[in-house]
């Protein structure tokens, strides 16, 4: 029988699982951005006698394609362009640290693997020792 705190819990998780779903893009769109603006901050530091909005130096007003910067304000494509690529290594780089220390908490809760010497040390640094028998001699 379907009653109302039923439908009222069902409806709750969809919000969760929407509010979710809304901060991970939220998340990935800032990232993005971040990565835009360090992208167009390296080329400007890069290029400081150039002027920022035509990508020209200053002392040449009409310039050719090639004495342009990479990416200037009339022009982001470039920065577009490695934005991706710094928001891709950036979530690497987190899933990476995660799954580390997944890795080390999975290793740290399992006690036949935390008495190996290499855990054990992995797991005094992580702060988790699970019941580790305090007799077990440790051998350096």
């Amino acid at each position: 029988m379907v009653t109302q705190s039923t439908i009222d819990e069902k409806n709750m998780q969809i919000c969760t699982k929407i509010m979710h779903i809304a901060i991970v893009i939220i998340g990935l769109a800032a990232l993005y951005a971040c990565s835009v603006f360090a992208t167009f901050a390296l080329v400007i530091s890069k290029h400081p006698n150039s002027d920022k909005t035509t990508g020209c130096p200053n002392d040449l007003p009409d310039c050719p394609p090639e004495k342009k910067m990479a990416c200037y304000y009339d022009n982001m494509s470039f920065c577009c362009g490695l934005g991706v690529l710094g928001t891709i290594s950036s979530l690497l780089f987190i899933i990476a640290i995660a799954n580390v220390y997944i890795l080390i908490r999975y290793l740290c809760g399992d006690e036949e693997l935390a008495k190996n010497n290499m855990f054990v040390n992995i797991c005094i640094l992580d702060g988790t020792t699970n019941d580790i028998d305090e007799q077990t001699p440790i051998n350096y």
